[in-house]
């Protein structure tokens, strides 16, 4: 019951979002609450599993907060302006040769395997390359997220490493069931 009222939860926020009927701070603030109540648990309850939420999430959010703060004042003073500019001198301003190399750097930042790492240090250096060359923003996002999705699944990816550390199988093993 819990189970399928919080998949029907995250259903709604998502089809409120994407139809921009409500913003995310009010969809994710408000119907989590309100699905709390038609589950049957109390307004004490739902404070507890507030509270249990935040402390859980604080740290990671105030990482979040201070990266996406660093690498915008970063790069709106220009520090990714060298970068930017040896990138077009080695790729010729061509888009195939920019793909190819944020796919090469993506690659690289992701090898040990942690998501939000790899996100916030390409996209914020590739995305004034991108820019400038008139070259989509949602092209970057693509290659980045796929790249990325491929190097969880490779054998010496950070993202198998760890699982198979938890699970306490060798990395082959878990990767060749993976297959």
């Amino acid at each position: 019951m819990i189970t399928t009222l919080g998949f029907l939860m995250m259903l709604v926020i998502i089809g409120l979002i994407l139809l921009r009927r409500i913003s995310p701070v009010v969809a994710f603030t408000t119907l989590p609450v309100a699905a709390c109540l038609l589950a049957g648990f109390n307004p004490g309850q739902i404070g507890e599993f507030i509270k249990a939420g935040l402390i859980t999430v604080a740290p990671t959010a105030a990482l979040f907060l201070f990266a996406i703060l660093f690498f915008g004042i970063m790069r709106d003073r220009g520090l990714f302006d060298p970068l930017v500019n040896l990138l077009i001198r080695s790729t010729g301003g061509k888009p195939l040769a920019v793909a190819l190399v944020t796919v090469l750097v993506t690659s690289v930042v992701h090898l040990d395997g942690v998501g939000a790492a790899t996100f916030l240090l390409t996209i914020p250096a590739l995305l004034p390359l991108y820019k400038r060359l008139n070259m989509s923003p949602a092209m970057l996002l693509c290659l980045v997220g796929t790249t990325a999705g491929v190097i969880n699944m490779v054998p010496w990816g950070g993202t198998t490493a760890r699982a198979a550390a938890v699970s306490g199988l060798d990395a082959t093993e878990l990767w060749l069931g993976l297959l």
